[in-house]
């Protein structure tokens, strides 16, 4: 049986893990110590593929957050849009000005997509934003750098998701993984060859099998499943549980984010649902006041 492919999409833990497998054993013959060098090379180019595949996740968390600082920057701008053209309509949301940005709407409904449907709305707020009043003139201005640096951040997440995708099938992790899979199968070839040059050493015809881990095999649903000893069905529920610990870790970082980004927009817009309700009852009570005044004559 040749050495088990390693398939593009593994974890680079998993690829470490079999190339380190491979060395150990191989350093633990005297007779199979002259193949090993290439192994430990592996080793070293595993670390600078690692680092890179690293850096690159990293670039595309900074980027998904200043596209997160971009949506809270228009979002300011859709509350500050929304009061200013009540406080110039005379809190009227029939107003044509009103119906015009917001329609049937309400500005909490516009800030709920993180950018997107959002940002390609409020761009179209502009030529209006500009030729309105003093007070929407300055906002417009305010809009259109907002707009300028959600631009680039959107821009910035596409390009590290796409620098990430070229990484994984035709960059430099690719050609990692393609260099494992070629020197371990000629690295097969010549331990299988060894129970036949070394006949003193009575080794047996499966030695080669020794130094390559088992990886599961990818099944369609009409294959019938895989005969397996307890020790394999072993090792792989460990490699199963290794990658399963790793998914979880994942997920319970991103879910924690994602959390805590949707408690804080909920709570922005519960902030800015009560402080209009409050600004409308403030407007009824100083109209009351004044009416009351001129009844008094006060």
């Amino acid at each position: 049986m040749p050495a088990p492919i390693i398939e593009q999409d593994a974890s680079l833990e998993s690829v470490l893990e079999q190339n380190t497998h491979t060395l150990t054993w191989l350093l633990a013959y005297p007779f199979t110590q002259d193949l090993a060098a290439p192994f430990q090379a592996q080793q070293e180019r595993w670390m600078a593929v690692d680092r890179q595949e690293i850096l690159l996740w990293m670039d595309i968390l900074k980027a998904t957050t200043l596209v997160s600082v971009a949506d809270e920057a228009l979002d300011a701008l859709v509350d500050a849009v929304a009061n200013t053209i009540l406080a110039e309509a005379g809190n009227d949301r029939s107003a044509p000005l009103y119906t015009l940005y917001f329609g049937n709407q309400r500005p909490s409904d516009l800030k709920r997509p993180v950018l997107g449907g959002q940002l390609e709305t409020m761009r179209a707020w502009l030529p209006s934003l500009t030729g309105g009043s003093q007070a929407l003139r300055a906002l417009g201005e305010q809009l259109a750098a907002a707009i300028q640096k959600a631009d680039a951040a959107t821009a910035a997440l596409a390009a590290a998701k796409q620098k990430n995708r070229e990484f994984r099938t035709v960059g430099e992790r690719k050609a990692f993984i393609d260099a494992q899979n070629a020197l371990r199968k000629s690295t097969y070839g010549a331990l299988s060859e060894m129970p036949h040059k070394h006949p003193d050493k009575r080794l047996p015809n499966t030695f080669a099998d020794l130094f390559f881990k088992r990886l599961p095999r990818r099944k369609t649903a009409a294959e019938e499943p895989e005969p397996a000893t307890a020790a394999e069905l072993t090792a792989k529920i460990a490699e199963v549980e290794q990658q399963l610990a790793a998914l979880k870790t994942r997920y319970t970082e991103v879910l924690a984010a994602e959390e805590v980004s949707a408690r804080e927009k909920a709570q922005r817009e519960a902030d800015a649902a009560a402080l209009t309700e409050a600004e409308k009852a403030a407007e009824a009570l100083a109209a009351r006041v004044t009416a009351l005044r001129a009844k008094l004559g006060r």
